[in-house]
């Protein structure tokens, strides 16, 4: 739906029973501020991933159905995603964002942080994340000259 939309996780929608109410926003820059560019809108249906896995942190990620539907804007608009079994091979540019985080130990932004980076080889992220890689189901960016990441960490060299 929105390339940055603030939404939930899988981990949301896995409480059989509990009746659960999900609004997204869309076309947030800071999401701690009501801005004329953002739209909340309500989740009437949701499809967790058949292979998350909250244990191992892997395929958190849900697709939505919104009512009404969102409003193409400036700030919210349709993302190209991969087809079926589809891989984005080294090497190809693209934009990692999000509000979270940007350090192991720092606090959580508010404002949309975006960075761009280019896809890695598997082997790259393997060495540096041993087990916490998975191919299948990540895709492995970073920086030649190793001054833009996601987040800042000590990676070896």
């Amino acid at each position: 739906m929105s390339a940055w939309g603030k939404g939930p996780s899988a981990e949301c929608g896995r409480n059989p029973g509990y009746r659960v109410s999900i609004t997204v926003t869309l076309g947030a820059h800071n999401v701690s501020k009501n801005e004329r560019s953002q739209q909340k809108v309500h989740v009437v249906h949701w499809v967790i991933h058949p292979k998350y896995s909250k244990k191992h942190h892997v395929n958190d990620i849900m697709l939505l159905k919104l009512k009404p539907r969102a409003k193409l804007t400036k700030e919210v608009s349709y993302i190209l995603l991969p087809s079926h079994n589809e891989r984005v091979g080294p090497g190809t540019k693209c934009k990692v964002a999000g509000w979270g985080r940007t350090s192991r130990t720092g606090k959580k932004s508010s404002v949309l942080m975006e960075v761009n980076l280019k896809v890695q080889r598997n082997k790259v992220c393997e060495k540096y994340f041993k087990n916490g890689y998975l191919p299948q189901s990540m895709v492995c960016v970073g920086d030649d000259d190793r001054k833009k990441s996601t987040w800042k960490v000590s990676a070896p060299h």
